[in-house]
């Protein structure tokens, strides 16, 4: 994973980058990511700071931001949806499915409706990743029989978004990690059309830990977890999963103590990717 190379670059990138007006507008960015910095911190787990930040952040999309201050302000709040579903809302009672399911289903069916092609007008790589991994998380939680009905949202996700401009790139190659992940899911394993497919899942996940863009996908924990899951899997090759989660756990624990090599926009993510994979290694 380069793990000295990335330690020593050490560079800081901050959300996705846009041009946007001087004054109250970028003011309004700067008080929404600053509350977004600290949606892992407070009694509540960082429950409050994050809904804070999605106020924000909403506050900007109400206020006529357009092209790419919607598109960054939308960014922020569908990060906000992400992080209190997967990181501050559990998945092991009736209660917590319902909740998780309900938040995910907001974040593909309402909060990335704004730059949506048809509304924004062109084709955001921002509007594929989170409709896919959102629908993703939701199926989830979902029944066998919702899940079956949402599949075909989910394929057409990739496919239309393959063709959005930086979508290979977006999120350390998020589009194809979350198709990876659908490839890689065992319970797809009795679904049409020969879904289930680990080994395609890893050329996928593969092409998202080379991916070159705004962050490295060599700086994404998740893409590495992605691929120890996926490669336990495949015959003969759980003892390799088994050394790559415990490799992971240790060198983003690492990235992270450096403060400033892992940007702030996945900073909360990151930690609790650390756990995932260090439970799963655990568990192998």
């Amino acid at each position: 994973m380069m793990k000295k190379s990335l330690l020593s670059a050490a560079v800081v990138f901050g959300l996705a980058s846009t041009s946007y007006a001087q004054g109250s507008l970028s003011q309004a960015f700067l008080n929404a990511d600053s509350l977004y910095s600290q949606r892992d911190q407070g009694t509540d787990g960082g429950l409050a700071n994050t809904l804070a930040a999605r106020k924000a952040y909403q506050a900007i999309v109400d206020s006529g931001a357009k092209n790419a201050d919607l598109v960054r302000a939308v960014e922020g709040l569908a990060r906000t949806y992400y992080f209190q579903g997967e990181v501050l809302v559990g998945k092991t009672t009736d209660a917590e499915k319902k909740a998780r399911k309900a938040i995910f289903n907001d974040c593909w069916n309402k909060v990335i409706e704004p730059i949506s092609p048809a509304k924004l007008g062109s084709s955001s790589a921002v509007y594929y990743y989170f409709r896919a991994t959102c629908l993703a998380h939701e199926a989830e939680v979902s029944s066998p029989l919702e899940r079956l009905l949402s599949l075909p949202k989910l394929l057409d996700t990739f496919t239309q978004g393959a063709n959005a401009p930086g979508s290979d790139t977006f999120e350390g190659g998020g589009l194809a990690r979350v198709k990876a992940a659908v490839k890689g899911n065992i319970e797809a394993k009795g679904l049409p059309g020969g879904l289930y497919n680990p080994e395609e899942s890893l050329t996928l996940i593969e092409s998202s830990i080379a991916s070159q863009g705004d962050i490295l996908g060599e700086l994404f924990c998740e893409n590495f977890y992605r691929k120890a899951t996926t490669l336990s899997l495949i015959d003969g090759r759980k003892a390799e999963a088994k050394a790559l989660a415990v490799q992971t756990a240790a060198d983003f624990t690492d990235y992270l103590a450096a403060g400033d090599l892992i940007p702030e926009k996945i900073r909360a993510e990151t930690q609790h990717c650390v756990e995932e994979v260090t439970a799963f290694g655990a568990a192998l």
